[in-house]
């Protein structure tokens, strides 16, 4: 018969009379000692101690911040023209990224998008520019 600790929870090995765990003396069983295993009634879910899990859950790694080394890659490979850019463009969008890295990718975007607007202004201006310059030099002859 499969019998569980009523203190932590456990299963318990066959013909174990104490809880490896906690130190409870386990409960008698009342099942014959010929009756195989698998033919036992085990517990109810309810019959479950409600204290808590019956397990240790794995705690979630908790890495530190990003160093200079994740910084300084990041910019590297934010500089690289197209894979720059998707990297940048998926990691400014995505949660399931370091935090310091989101804002990094975020902030450089902005840079970027603010850089490139700049740059088209300034491309527009100059061209403006050279060809009013370039009008200017075509000589018209007027006959009086």
């Amino acid at each position: 018969m499969l019998l569980f600790c009523k203190h932590c929870g456990l299963l318990l090995p066959a013909h174990q009379t104490v809880c490896p765990r906690c130190g409870t003396p386990a409960p008698q069983s009342s099942a014959p000692a010929d009756q195989p295993l698998y033919a036992s009634t085990a517990p109810q879910p309810s019959a479950a101690p409600t204290e808590g899990p019956r397990y240790q859950a794995a705690a979630p790694k908790k890495r530190g911040p990003m160093g200079l080394a994740g910084y300084f890659g990041s910019l590297l490979l934010f500089a690289v023209p197209v894979v720059g850019l998707i990297f940048m463009l998926i990691w400014s969008v995505s949660d399931r990224v370091r935090p310091e890295r989101h804002r990094l990718a975020q902030a450089y975007l902005i840079r970027t998008v603010i850089f490139s607007a700049l740059l088209l202004v300034a491309a527009l201006v100059f061209s403006a520019i050279m060809s009013n310059i370039a009008y200017r030099m075509v000589y018209y002859p007027y006959y009086f």
